[in-house]
């Protein structure tokens, strides 16, 4: 969904980008690069380890969304045609009720 979300955007702003973005993104989530150079790189131990980051960010059912400092950080790397950075931009999202981690944990795509 991530790749796709970013090929969507990247294609509207910048077509001529679309057929190359996948080859030039990476993906993040926490220490894990999950997709890199055009492939997901995520294994079975790996799967596991994104499991349990995942299990470890959820609040407690029912717990009326308390201060807290749980996150999932989730980063994307988009390099120039010359393999190189330069720009960053930083995005806050909430939608990690339990509901939706649990409708989502088992879909792959």
């Amino acid at each position: 969904r991530i790749i796709a979300a970013v090929g969507s955007y990247v294609g509207k702003h910048n077509p001529a980008w679309a057929p190359i973005v996948a080859s030039k993104c990476q993906i993040d989530f926490g220490d894990q690069t999950v997709f890199k150079d055009g492939e997901f790189t995520i294994d079975d131990k790996k799967e596991v380890v994104l499991q349990q980051y995942m299990i470890d960010a959820e609040l407690p059912v029912g717990s009326h969304c308390p201060k807290h400092y749980k996150t999932v950080d989730i980063n994307i790397y988009l390099q120039g045609a010359d393999r190189t950075g330069g720009h960053s931009s930083m995005v806050f999202g909430s939608d990690l009720t339990h509901t939706y981690v649990d409708v989502n944990a088992g879909y792959r795509s």
